[in-house]
């Protein structure tokens, strides 16, 4: 069974002098256990479609089911219940200022009608599993950013949830409180099975965390797969164009030996070992690196490297046809940007 099926979405918004289309046709299917990307430029629809899935907006046309309901179908009081089943968690925290920490975390306990002295039990191992105990009669004016975004991820996680959407969640953070979110999801995703579904416009925090990622652009799903291939072998302009923006080296390039300026992407078993020398010494040419990182992708090496190779051209092109056999993309520079290589 899916974790969530959004089928054929679309949403309208009327108001004003002409209506605008947020979503148009969209479909798409996420497995029980992932960590799920949804990117894009700022407008694309992402966080739209993000609430559409537990219809914080509701689509115009179309079917939202999420773990076996369809929610478009439910009456307002058994819509309420299947809620409870989707934590979500905001750039902005939203927490009641005026509360404690450990009355925020109450507050969707307390509205589900749980009985005070659970509650108190729930509140406590919450905050024990993000990591507050000892914070709980502190008010979030006293909390540092990742404070607060861990009381909202307890929040959200109150009702047991079985999917926890995260919209935009790190994008108030600094980089280093970033990564301990981004570890601290990753270990509750592990721990309580959750289906994830993050929102997000930085492509780091896809790369960091999700298993598979869709791309919106305009309101529309333009390319959807497996975080590696999406990253290695991007399909559409708007996907080349966000991993670009993560990579702004690249766009700064130029021969320092007369060479041909090549950028290497590639991820998994292909980008273990010496693959650059290997394939240079194969064929008796000479390749130096400009700049690039060998990084990762969730649990995988993620190479994206700029090189300058030399030799007689026939090698140099045996050289590359070796790189993309092993299942590297090859992307090659001219004066007038990039172009895909063979």
């Amino acid at each position: 069974m899916h974790a969530i099926e959004l089928e054929s979405i679309e949403k309208i918004y009327s108001g004003g002098k002409q209506a605008v289309k947020a979503l148009e046709d969209v479909t798409l299917r996420i497995e029980q256990g992932q960590f799920y990307g949804i990117i894009g430029q700022s407008g694309a629809g992402k966080s739209t479609l993000l609430r559409c899935i537990n219809l914080l907006e509701r689509p115009t046309r179309g079917t939202v089911t999420v773990m076996g309901k369809r929610l478009t179908d439910l009456a307002p009081r058994a819509l309420q219940r299947e809620r409870a089943r989707i934590g979500m968690i905001f750039q902005h925290f939203h927490l009641l200022q005026s509360a404690t920490v450990a009355d925020n975390v109450a507050f969707p306990l307390r509205l589900a009608g749980v009985p005070r002295r659970q509650a108190q039990v729930r509140v406590a191992e919450l905050l024990e599993l993000v990591g507050l105990e000892g914070h709980e009669a502190k008010y979030p004016a006293q909390l540092s950013g990742g404070q607060k975004q861990r009381v909202a991820i307890a929040r959200a996680l109150a009702n047991d949830p079985a999917v926890l959407l995260c919209d935009e969640a790190t994008s108030a953070l600094d980089p280093n409180t970033t990564q301990s979110i981004l570890d601290l999801l990753l270990s509750i995703q592990a721990r309580l099975g959750l289906t994830v579904v993050m929102v997000t416009h930085e492509m780091a925090v896809v790369q960091r965390v999700c298993d598979r990622v869709a791309v919106m652009d305009h309101g529309r799903l333009v390319e959807e797969g497996p975080l590696a291939q999406v990253f290695v072998s991007p399909q559409h302009e708007v996907t080349r164009t966000l991993l670009q923006a993560g990579d702004p080296e690249a766009q700064r390039v130029r021969p320092v030996r007369g060479g041909t300026v090549v950028r290497v992407v590639c991820a998994g078993a292909a980008a273990q070992g010496p693959f650059l020398q290997e394939a240079a010494a194969r064929t008796s040419t000479e390749v130096s690196i400009l700049h690039g990182s060998v990084d990762r992708i969730k649990d995988e090496p993620f190479a994206r490297l700029t090189v300058e190779w030399t030799g007689d051209p026939p090698r140099v092109h045996q050289a590359l046809n070796l790189l993309q056999t092993r299942g590297c993309r090859i992307d090659i520079w001219q004066e007038e940007g990039w172009r895909c290589a063979l």
